[in-house]
């Protein structure tokens, strides 16, 4: 892949680098954990950068990241800290 095609920047909310492939939309960190394109997105629209806390776990479970009320049927009003 052309060096053009990648955008690399340290991460202060994960605290380390990270490799952005503009023609994918996937993103690479130095740890070894990629997010998807539906990732990013649905991290952007909650507001906020990946919490370590979420990128912990997501390298931990090998996990992938999914908005909670849409992935829990009859769920769609849950509000994070509830049960």
């Amino acid at each position: 892949m052309a060096k053009g095609d990648w955008t690399k920047f340290y991460s202060d909310a994960i605290k380390q680098e990270c490799a952005y492939d503009k023609k994918s939309g996937w993103l690479f960190t130095r740890d070894g954990v990629k997010y998807s394109p539906a990732e990013l997105a649905l991290l952007v629209r909650s507001g906020n950068d990946c919490p370590v806390q979420i990128h912990i776990i997501k390298k931990m479970f090998e996990g992938i990241v999914v908005d909670a009320p849409a992935a829990i049927p009859g769920r769609e009003n849950l509000k994070f800290g509830e049960s």
